[in-house]
Protein backbone atom coordinates (compact mmCIF):
# COMPACT_ATOMS: atom_id res chain seq x y z
CA UNK A 1 0.00 0.00 0.00
CA UNK A 2 1.57 3.57 -0.67
CA UNK A 3 1.84 5.97 2.09
CA UNK A 4 -1.32 7.82 3.00
CA UNK A 5 -2.18 11.12 3.66
CA UNK A 6 -4.94 12.20 5.33
CA UNK A 7 -6.97 15.84 4.69
CA UNK A 8 -9.95 16.65 7.48
CA UNK A 9 -11.92 19.30 6.18
CA UNK A 10 -13.83 21.60 9.07
CA UNK A 11 -16.74 22.85 8.51
CA UNK A 12 -19.91 23.96 10.76
CA UNK A 13 -21.42 21.42 11.85
CA UNK A 14 -19.51 18.58 9.99
CA UNK A 15 -15.94 17.40 9.29
CA UNK A 16 -14.96 15.65 6.07
CA UNK A 17 -12.17 12.97 6.02
CA UNK A 18 -10.61 12.15 2.37
CA UNK A 19 -7.94 9.83 2.35
CA UNK A 20 -5.44 9.62 -0.53
CA UNK A 21 -3.31 6.18 -1.31
CA UNK A 22 -0.11 8.29 -2.60
CA UNK A 23 -1.81 9.68 -5.57
CA UNK A 24 -4.51 12.81 -6.20
CA UNK A 25 -6.72 9.93 -6.34
CA UNK A 26 -9.11 9.91 -3.45
CA UNK A 27 -9.45 6.38 -1.96
CA UNK A 28 -11.89 7.29 0.78
CA UNK A 29 -14.47 9.79 1.92
CA UNK A 30 -16.83 10.49 4.67
CA UNK A 31 -18.70 12.90 6.01
CA UNK A 32 -19.15 12.99 9.88
CA UNK A 33 -21.07 15.11 12.35
CA UNK A 34 -19.52 16.55 15.49
CA UNK A 35 -20.38 18.94 18.26
CA UNK A 36 -19.29 22.00 18.06
CA UNK A 37 -18.89 22.54 22.42
CA UNK A 38 -15.16 22.17 23.31
CA UNK A 39 -11.94 22.07 22.19
CA UNK A 40 -11.84 18.62 23.48
CA UNK A 41 -14.58 17.35 21.83
CA UNK A 42 -13.32 18.81 18.07
CA UNK A 43 -9.70 16.19 18.97
CA UNK A 44 -11.66 13.68 20.23
CA UNK A 45 -13.91 14.01 17.12
CA UNK A 46 -10.98 13.91 14.59
CA UNK A 47 -9.29 11.04 16.42
CA UNK A 48 -12.75 9.33 15.80
CA UNK A 49 -12.35 9.70 12.12
CA UNK A 50 -8.67 8.59 11.56
CA UNK A 51 -9.52 5.46 13.54
CA UNK A 52 -12.92 4.57 12.03
CA UNK A 53 -11.86 5.28 8.22
CA UNK A 54 -10.76 1.73 7.86
CA UNK A 55 -6.98 2.09 6.81
CA UNK A 56 -4.35 1.27 10.33
CA UNK A 57 -2.71 4.89 11.70
CA UNK A 58 0.87 3.26 10.66
CA UNK A 59 0.14 3.22 6.91
CA UNK A 60 -0.66 7.41 7.55
CA UNK A 61 2.43 9.09 6.90
CA UNK A 62 0.68 12.97 7.28
CA UNK A 63 -2.13 15.00 7.37
CA UNK A 64 -3.73 18.14 6.66
CA UNK A 65 -6.65 20.06 8.35
CA UNK A 66 -8.27 22.53 6.61
CA UNK A 67 -10.29 25.31 9.01
CA UNK A 68 -12.27 28.13 8.24
CA UNK A 69 -10.20 30.57 9.90
CA UNK A 70 -6.96 31.98 10.62
CA UNK A 71 -4.65 29.69 11.78
CA UNK A 72 -0.99 29.87 13.54
CA UNK A 73 0.94 27.33 11.05
CA UNK A 74 3.66 26.37 13.81
CA UNK A 75 0.91 25.82 17.02
CA UNK A 76 -2.15 25.12 15.05
CA UNK A 77 -3.76 27.02 17.08
CA UNK A 78 -7.26 28.93 15.96
CA UNK A 79 -6.03 33.00 15.83
CA UNK A 80 -9.12 34.56 14.06
CA UNK A 81 -12.62 32.98 13.30
CA UNK A 82 -15.96 34.01 13.81
CA UNK A 83 -17.44 30.64 14.20
CA UNK A 84 -14.33 28.72 15.97
CA UNK A 85 -13.77 31.17 18.97
CA UNK A 86 -14.47 27.99 21.28
CA UNK A 87 -10.70 26.75 19.69
CA UNK A 88 -9.18 29.87 20.44
CA UNK A 89 -5.36 28.71 22.00
CA UNK A 90 -6.17 25.49 21.45
CA UNK A 91 -3.61 23.22 19.09
CA UNK A 92 -6.07 21.57 15.81
CA UNK A 93 -3.26 19.29 14.95
CA UNK A 94 -1.15 18.56 18.43
CA UNK A 95 -3.47 15.92 19.78
CA UNK A 96 -4.12 14.30 16.57
CA UNK A 97 -0.48 14.43 15.68
CA UNK A 98 -0.20 12.66 19.03
CA UNK A 99 -2.53 10.13 18.71
CA UNK A 100 -1.41 8.97 15.27
CA UNK A 101 2.45 10.04 15.75
CA UNK A 102 2.58 11.54 12.13
CA UNK A 103 3.02 15.27 11.03
CA UNK A 104 -0.49 17.60 10.87
CA UNK A 105 -0.66 20.78 9.70
CA UNK A 106 -3.37 23.06 9.70
CA UNK A 107 -4.76 26.68 7.71
CA UNK A 108 -7.26 28.14 6.71
CA UNK A 109 -9.82 25.98 3.81
CA UNK A 110 -8.93 28.10 0.95
CA UNK A 111 -5.07 27.69 1.64
CA UNK A 112 -5.51 23.87 2.19
CA UNK A 113 -7.72 23.92 -1.36
CA UNK A 114 -4.99 25.41 -3.40
CA UNK A 115 -2.14 23.29 -1.97
CA UNK A 116 -4.24 20.24 -3.04
CA UNK A 117 -5.36 21.13 -6.30
CA UNK A 118 -1.63 22.38 -7.19
CA UNK A 119 -0.41 19.12 -5.98
CA UNK A 120 -2.99 17.01 -7.85
CA UNK A 121 -2.62 19.65 -11.18
CA UNK A 122 -0.77 17.98 -14.23
CA UNK A 123 0.98 21.27 -14.48
CA UNK A 124 3.22 19.71 -11.38
CA UNK A 125 3.29 16.34 -12.24
CA UNK A 126 6.81 15.66 -14.17
CA UNK A 127 7.35 13.51 -17.33
CA UNK A 128 8.90 10.15 -16.78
Amino acid sequence: MSDILVGLDVGMSNIRVAISEGSPELAYYEKRPYERVWPEEMNRAFCRAIDECGYSRESIRAMGIAVPAVVDRVAGTVLYGADFDFMSDHSLTSGLSAHCAVPVIADVDTVMAAWGEAWASPIWISAE
